[in-house]
């Protein structure tokens, strides 16, 4: 990750950038939009279209920083940052400091884009059906996101507006993880890999060796796609047809984030989620759930300083839990320890398979890696939508997970009756 400015110079203003890209992308369609496009119009075109993303990335790293350097500024005058209560985090590679979002804070926000009005259920609904009568903002924006593959880069208003929702729809989002804006591809983040010791020492003797260990990680932005066929008359036909398909669209992406960051097998098309993670304690429950096996889960946590937060877990195990009884038979909320636990449910996460897991921690120290960078594509030919009237879409977020601290989560296993 590497920004071409320092942070000696003060904001710099990003229209002429737009204007460039805009031009690139008009001259991209243009080629396009011929009758008999030549097999060097269409390679120029996919040039254009490559060179305009490039702005792209280089106006959203341009907003970041400008909105890094107010936040120094407020920071240095003693004063709070301006962009929200996230924490921070350094890129070891160029040293730059980005702000991390939690849940409930917005990425659009943190990456410094303007509010938009325009709809990516409108662009797709106009696109399927060839109408875009009350779609004209979009009409008129879409070339500026014509990917090389026929389909939209989304404008960086509208990219994170599908993020937003997206991460509003992911149950480890709400547990607690954060998530980081990534300006490029790659990008690297320390982490803390065991915590080191202080000692106590006297005038002129050695200070003890501690054996706390730092580290750093790759994030880097791996595909996350979600395919789903419409029938052509209820794009045309239905009303919320628009909400509904962006709706849709982004809870299929927050929950392909969780199924990623929950149980990723760590090879070169996902992450290593908190399945396999080394980075992730374990406890073997050994025997159905109890407010005692939930107490020494967390005492796995308490000996390493970790004060958990939060509980992801399925339904059998929402339901176990919420059943348990004291000696009486009346329902127990258990000790507030336990109580005070925030839960969160989850489809992605099982106490029925080979796994029978679930998870306890604190997961600030677990991060989303996520572009601002949303591909749609929509078209009426692919596999057999044509003969069958229908619309395939095809949405891409660019994302990456990482647990950047050591023991914060516990993974409960080997849980039986669950099902009774």
């Amino acid at each position: 990750m590497s920004y071409e400015t320092t942070t000696k110079k003060g904001p710099v203003d990003t229209r002429d950038l737009r204007e460039d890209r805009a031009q690139l992308l008009d001259t991209a369609r243009e080629l396009l939009d011929k009758s008999a496009p030549s097999a060097t119009d269409v390679t120029t075109a996919r040039r254009k279209a490559e060179e305009a993303r490039a702005l792209s990335l280089e106006i959203d790293r341009t907003e970041i920083r400008n909105d890094g350097l107010r936040d120094e500024y407020a920071a240095s005058m003693g004063g709070g940052t301006t962009g929200g209560t996230g924490r921070y985090f350094r890129n070891v590679e160029d040293g730059k400091i980005i702000r991390a979002i939690s849940h409930g804070e917005s990425y659009r926000s943190a990456v410094n884009v303007p509010e938009t009005s325009m709809s990516v259920g409108r662009l797709i609904r106009a696109t399927a059906s060839g109408d875009w009568r009350g779609a004209e903002a979009e009409h008129r924006e879409y070339s500026q996101g014509t990917s090389a593959a026929g389909g939209y880069l989304l404008t960086p208003s509208m990219s994170a507006r599908i993020i937003d929702l997206a991460r509003a729809k992911s149950v480890l989002s709400a547990a607690g993880a954060t998530t980081i804006p990534m300006m490029t591809e790659e990008m690297r983040v320390a982490l803390v890999e065991s915590d080191p010791v202080a000692h106590w020492t006297g005038e002129n003797q050695e200070i003890e060796e501690s054996s706390g260990t730092f580290g750093s990680i790759q994030l880097r932005a791996r595909a996350i796609g979600v395919y789903v066929t419409a029938s052509l008359e209820l794009i045309r036909n239905v009303t919320d047809v628009e909400s509904m398909i962006e709706t849709t669209i982004a809870a299929a992406l927050g929950l392909a984030l969780d199924e990623s960051a929950l149980n990723g097998a760590g090879n070169n098309e996902s992450p290593t989620g908190l399945l396999h993670s080394d980075r992730v304690s374990a406890y073997a429950v050994s025997a159905a759930i109890s407010h005692d096996k939930l107490l020494k889960a967390a005492r796995v946590l308490w000996n390493n300083n970790v004060e958990p937060q939060s509980m992801i877990f399925d339904g059998n195990l929402r339901c176990a839990i919420a059943s348990l009884k004291d000696g009486d038979g009346n329902y127990s909320v258990g000790p507030a320890e336990i109580s005070r636990l925030t839960g969160h449910m989850s489809t992605q996460v099982s106490s029925t398979d080979s796994n029978n897991t679930m998870y306890l921690g604190d997961f600030s120290n677990v991060v989303f890696g996520i572009r601002n960078q949303i591909e749609i594509e929509v078209s009426g030919v692919a596999d057999d939508v044509f003969r069958k009237k229908q619309v395939a879409i095809r949405g891409l977020l660019f994302a990456d997970f990482a647990v950047c601290r050591s023991n914060d989560v516990v993974k409960l296993t080997a849980i039986s009756g669950t099902t009774s």
